[in-house]
């Protein structure tokens, strides 16, 4: 996992589940030792993918202009590939 100190607020990814269908979790923490979880996955698999319908682990972020930015590993069967995604800093 990475932890970033933004604001006061430490924030975390997280990669857990079942072996072989790992998914990519958030939390947040105002000590660095206590976490909160948003409770289920951030990104999870995409089934129609060939490159990431099996687990999605490994997420490096950063967060720009009041955008949040995250590139994953993805794992399929036989494949596996660097992903990114975007969303509002603002949704976390």
């Amino acid at each position: 996992s990475e932890v970033s100190h933004i604001d006061g607020v430490y924030y975390s990814t997280f990669t857990a589940g079942a072996s072989g269908a790992l998914r990519l979790g958030w939390a947040a923490s105002a000590d660095g030792i206590r976490w909160v979880t948003t409770g289920s996955p951030i990104l999870s698999e995409d089934e129609t993918s060939p490159w990431d319908n099996r687990s999605v682990l490994a997420a490096s972020w950063r967060v720009e202009d009041g955008v949040l930015t995250a590139w994953y590993n993805g794992t399929a069967l036989v494949q596996t590939g660097v992903g990114v995604v975007t969303a509002s800093w603002e949704d976390r």
